[in-house]
């Protein structure tokens, strides 16, 4: 099969190839030889003929080619770090020292409260369904004789933590002029709330009666009697409201009449 020409195109681009592979080079620089280095004066020299020296002469009277040893704290040229006691944040929780201080007495007012608290809850959490099962009496009343046996030596050692710890300090002084006499005041005003809820919840009618309180459904009637004097104060209130509102009203409104 013959083979058919090529396009005459490509005989073209074949001469201009070979025109441009025999024409002339591209020129090439030469080598240069550096030039000589002035070994004393290696910065060059000043007016006078003097070698510069920007750092300074060595011990022998020859120009030091750099700085060498370490750049004053001041020096634009030292590097751009910091200590680490530097770039630590000053206010960091337990790094610095406290200041001296006895919180002997504001944590011995939180012990008290925090013994009464479980002493309460060993009374009446065994009363609420589920949350007796999570707290039983005999368990946290132990825990609050423990509580009130090591009592001074938990103060102590929180006490000389807040001497060597900011955190601890922190948490001490949170407590000053609250002496814990109030928290205790605040339960023994709420537990008989809590105790009496807990009986009419249970309905332990016998409960209620040993605690001279009437019964479910007597309570029950006195709460509704006092909801419908509660509605008719509201009533009345409302009546006084409109009634005053009218009496301003109607002069305003006979005077637009007349005009």
């Amino acid at each position: 099969m013959p083979v058919p020409d090529s396009d005459p195109r490509a005989r073209d681009l074949d001469a201009a190839f070979e025109a441009a592979a025999a024409g002339p080079h591209r020129p090439r620089a030469e080598a240069k030889t550096p030039a000589d280095v002035d070994q004393d004066a290696p910065f060059g020299r000043g007016e006078d003929g003097s070698p510069i020296a920007p750092h300074g002469l060595t011990k022998d009277g020859k120009v030091r080619r750099s700085a060498g040893g370490r750049p004053p704290k001041n020096s634009p040229d030292r590097a751009r770090t910091a200590e680490a006691a530097d770039t630590a944040p000053a206010d960091r929780p337990g790094r610095a020292k406290p200041e001296p201080h006895d919180y002997t007495e504001d944590l011995d007012g939180l012990a008290d409260a925090a013994w009464f608290g479980l002493s309460a809850a060993a009374k009446i959490a065994p009363r609420i369904p589920l949350v007796g099962k999570l707290l039983p009496a005999e368990k946290t009343a132990a825990q609050a004789f423990i509580l009130a046996e090591t009592k001074p030596r938990l103060i102590a050692a929180v006490n000389l933590a807040a001497q060597h710890n900011a955190r601890a300090a922190a948490f001490c002084k949170s407590l000053e002029g609250g002496d814990g006499l109030w928290a205790l005041t605040c339960m023994f005003m709420v537990m008989p709330v809590i105790s009496v809820s807990v009986d009419i919840w249970k309905g332990d009618e016998d409960a209620l009666k040993e605690a001279e309180l009437p019964a479910l459904a007597e309570m029950a009637a006195r709460n509704e009697k006092k909801m419908d004097e509660m509605v008719a104060r509201i009533n009345a209130q409302i009546t006084a409201a409109t009634q005053a509102a009218q009496a301003v009203q109607a002069p305003a409104e006979a005077a637009q009449a007349a005009a």
